[in-house]
């Protein structure tokens, strides 16, 4: 009799997975020819009235109507908001905690049950500044808020909007010679064409920096972080917020300097003339009149 090959289980999705609840995984158990859901785990709740953790189970339905979905498959915390189990795992300098798991036979050799299950303290001799909780977080820092105060579209090139270089001192620095360089070929209006291109980036990035700034105010209050981490974890993505605003700013006043280069060229044009006998050149407005 030929051996009989395992085949689809209940609710098989077929050979390939599709999505489903966060709760889980979908596991292969035959060569890609039938996958199964696998639960990250659930709570169930004892004769007593506590709860116990379940890895890989699904959620009792009627639990799930009591507490809701989220509360019963909550690694962290039971239902009524009492903590789960955990455990350190230590490798080389560092350590990771997993939730719901106990500690593994080579790390009691050398650590205590205690120091492998407390997910506020690292263990000791396994500290590092990013996962210490006994650490003073470093002060936090505050992402700028940002605009596009041109609306995506550059100015146009008039040679009258001019922003004039002071050097850092206030006044304007004095030229005493003419530039010395080849003829070169300017079109200010192709200037004013990447300007417009760049401030499409920008204002795209805009964007996402808004919603990521939302996403990382909102992590907090929605319990994403693990107790010891809320501290590092907070200052982290502050400070790569800033960056990225900084960079977002930085490239705001670089497409400034573009247009202003641009305008000062047309101003040029403006300025130019062609002497009559000798004669000193005409009388001409300044960059604002």
């Amino acid at each position: 009799m030929p051996s009989q090959s395992q085949g689809p289980r209940q609710n098989d999705p077929g050979p390939v997975p599709p999505p489903k609840s966060p709760d889980g995984q979908w596991m292969d158990y035959n060569n890609g020819q039938g996958w199964t859901w696998v639960w990250n785990g659930s709570w169930s709740q004892n004769s007593d009235g506590t709860f116990t953790w379940n890895a890989h189970k699904e959620p009792d339905p009627n639990l799930v109507k009591q507490w809701g979905h989220a509360a019963v498959t909550d690694v962290q915390q039971d239902p009524t908001g009492v903590r789960n189990k955990g455990s350190w795992h230590v490798y080389g300098k560092g350590a990771q905690w997993v939730w719901g798991d106990d500690p593994n036979q080579n790390d009691l050799h050398a650590y205590s049950y205690d120091e492998l299950t407390d997910p506020d303290h690292l263990p000791n001799n396994a500290q590092h500044p990013s996962y210490d909780g006994n650490k003073p977080p470093p002060p936090d820092v505050v992402a700028p808020e940002l605009k596009d105060t041109w609306g995506g579209v550059a100015p146009d090139v008039t040679g009258k909007n001019i922003v004039s270089a002071d050097n850092g001192s206030g006044s304007p620095q004095q030229v005493t010679s003419p530039p010395h360089h080849a003829a070169y070929l300017v079109q200010p209006g192709g200037i004013r064409d990447v300007e417009n291109t760049v401030l499409a980036e920008i204002d795209a990035n805009l964007a996402n920096y808004d919603s990521l700034k939302t996403a990382v105010a909102n992590a907090l209050p929605d319990g994403l972080y693990m107790p010891n981490m809320v501290g590092e974890m907070t200052h982290t993505q502050d400070r790569l917020l800033l960056n990225v605003g900084d960079t977002l700013e930085l490239t705001g006043q670089f497409t400034r300097a573009l247009n202003n280069a641009a305008q000062l060229y047309a101003r040029a044009d403006l300025d130019s003339f062609l002497p009559a006998d000798g004669g000193p050149p005409p009388a001409t407005p300044g960059p604002n009149g």
